[in-house]
């Protein structure tokens, strides 16, 4: 796998592009390598922290809430129905206020239905059916401290039917499902299997959590990592419980921006870009191509990323969309190696 452009800083007009082997989402704003090796500032104004297709249009997670565009360069806000906060600002002597969404911790796309966003702040879930244009709140567990940390949504068998349905991890109480729309819809703990904090009975952070399932009447299968410790596990849905799929047998590591595959699980952690088979448990092999794209960016574009979409099309033309996010986790690799 090697996207066959040059890194360079050279800006051309954004309609000029039609191909974008590279999205790079930054503090600043969304870039675009294209296939010429030409870089295009795609947005500008906010923080880009995940991208990722949404059918075939494009969204985006940041600072400005969630966008949406069908051609990355003209965007919309898909924000209605989110909850805001209310920010003063004091200028020229004057007080005045502006609204904004409040901050997104996660926001996921289902991969059977495109159309179905579920996204969390740190205390709620918000459900969207219509893409975005309209959010309703889900709820949470009954916490005592906030802390949701990741969300996801898929279609699971229940009986002879698929239900719909979301999950979330939070820092401290380890991850939970709801089925919206059934009599007395709650959220159920969801734990057995995950390791637990060794002071507590309660399941180590889940860092991500990720759907593998192309229609809605496919088997899903649900993955999840954890934040301080080098674990991935898969979900037995019918015994309700996780089972480790792989572990790199340390004390102390991570795991997280989950991407399913054609054949694996693709995961961040410090300094490198892994792959985890789906048919070979703890079988896990190394992405140096993808590494080596994502430290070419600060090094040749000058840019520092947060999250990026890497396209390419194999050999029989199909095309493979890589999303990739928390990016700092390679900041984190290279402080290790320096010292």
């Amino acid at each position: 796998f090697v996207i066959s452009v040059v890194l360079c800083a050279q800006t051309v007009p954004a309609e000029d592009q039609e191909n974008w082997p590279l999205l790079i989402g930054t503090n600043d704003g969304l870039y675009g390598l294209d296939r010429s090796g030409h870089l295009v500032n795609l947005r500008t104004g906010g923080q880009v922290r995940k991208i990722m297709r949404a059918g075939s249009s494009w969204a985006i997670l940041g600072s400005e809430g969630i966008l949406v565009s069908q051609d990355l360069r003209h965007w919309e806000s898909r924000n209605s129905g989110l909850p805001v906060k209310t920010i003063k600002i004091y200028e020229g002597g004057r007080k005045s206020f502006i609204s904004t969404v409040q901050e997104i911790k996660d926001f996921e796309i289902n991969p059977a239905d495109p159309e179905i966003f579920v996204c969390a702040t740190n205390d709620t879930v918000y459900l969207s059916r219509n893409s975005g244009f309209s959010w309703v709140s889900l709820g949470t567990p009954p916490y005592r401290t906030n802390g949701i940390k990741a969300v996801a949504s898929a279609y699971m068998p229940t009986g002879n039917v698929s239900e719909f349905t979301v999950f979330l991890s939070h820092s401290t109480y380890g991850i939970h499902y709801i089925i919206p729309g059934t009599a007395g819809a709650k959220w159920t703990e969801l734990n057995a299997g995950l390791e637990k904090i060794e002071t507590t009975n309660n399941a180590d952070e889940a860092a991500d959590i990720a759907v593998v399932q192309s229609t809605i009447n496919s088997p899903a299968e649900i993955y999840a990592s954890q934040t301080f410790r080098g674990r991935i596990y898969r979900l037995d849905w019918a015994n309700k419980r996780f089972i480790t799929r792989w572990s790199d047998n340390a004390p102390f590591g991570t795991a997280d921006s989950l991407d399913p595959g054609r054949t694996g699980l693709r995961f961040v952690r410090e300094g490198m870009v892994s792959e985890l088979s789906y048919q070979n448990s703890n079988t896990v092999r190394d992405r140096e191509d993808l590494r080596w794209i994502i430290e070419d960016i600060p090094k040749n574009l000058k840019l520092q990323p947060n999250c990026v979409i890497i396209q390419n099309s194999n050999t029989n033309g199909a095309q493979e969309v890589i999303s990739l996010s928390e990016l700092w986790l390679f900041a984190e690799g290279a402080s290790k190696a320096a010292k």
